[in-house]
């Protein structure tokens, strides 16, 4: 009897925040979680606590499979070991979620070229290199998600963000127009709109702990969002969701109501 493949999915930007939610919801729905990001026990986020070794721990004590890989996605080089990998180890990939983004605080006259690139290869061509290399395989199958998180910055203006800006614009086009391309193929291609204060690390250091109490939507929620938008039918593909129309389709609770983020 031939063994049945488990899922494989890739959760970038994993070592803490709404990506760690978002791996460790996904823990239970895939036999494995590839565990992507810059942070690491040897070599730690400086600012922010958080590594790709405590999110395995977690998914781990919860009887979840998972591999870490450390990889910076602003370069290239890694992007394709990236893929190698999961392509070569995992056997492909059948939920793909891009979630790293790098967004440096700045107003464009006075922001170095090679940081505003910079934005652009971590927060979009990051996800169209990994979305590129590891579709065929899910094509082959027949089916597959592509989940990419987008901000209300594409649509709205929060100040000095403007590259960051630019790059989830972009990131929310290319999930529409490739949904439409894949629509007769099985993969689903949506985008998750973070548009409301997502309770994150890098949140509570800039405004300090909010309590349990406070509004916004937690990493674990984003995550139960991500989860069931990777259980919907085919046909569910091409949305770009706020996290109200999440919540009118049952994917978020509705006792939130924060902040724009």
């Amino acid at each position: 009897m031939t063994a049945v493949r488990q899922p494989v999915a890739v959760v970038t930007g994993a070592a803490r925040g709404g990506g760690r939610g978002i791996a460790l919801a996904l823990g239970g729905h895939a036999g494995t979680v590839v565990l992507v990001g810059r942070s690491t026990r040897e070599h730690p986020n400086r600012l922010l606590p958080g590594t790709l070794e405590e999110t395995r721990e977690q998914l781990a004590s919860s009887g979840s499979d998972a591999a870490c890989f450390p990889a910076d996605l602003g370069k290239a080089a890694d992007r394709t070991a990236l893929s190698e990998f999961v392509l070569t180890t995992c056997g492909g990939c059948d939920i793909l979620v891009n979630n790293a983004a790098y967004n440096p605080i700045m107003p464009f006259a006075g922001m170095p070229a090679r940081r505003w690139e910079t934005v652009l290869e971590v927060n979009l061509n990051a996800a169209v290199a990994l979305t590129r290399a590891l579709l065929p395989a899910m094509v082959a199958r027949g089916g597959g998600h592509v989940v990419n998180i987008g901000s209300a910055a594409a649509v709205a203006d929060f100040g000095e963000q403007l590259a960051y800006a630019v790059s989830k614009a972009a990131l929310e086009r290319f999930t529409t127009g490739l949904a439409k391309e894949l629509s007769a193929t099985g993969i689903r291609v949506n985008c998750v709109r973070v548009d409301e204060a997502l309770r994150t690390e890098a949140l509570a250091a800039l405004i300090g702990d909010p309590g349990p109490g406070s509004r916004g939507v937690t990493p674990a929620e984003l995550g139960a969002a991500v989860r069931w938008i990777t259980r919907q039918p085919a046909a569910f593909t091409g949305h770009v969701l706020t996290f109200q129309q999440l919540r009118e389709l049952g994917a978020l609770p509705v006792h939130h109501t924060g902040g724009v983020r």
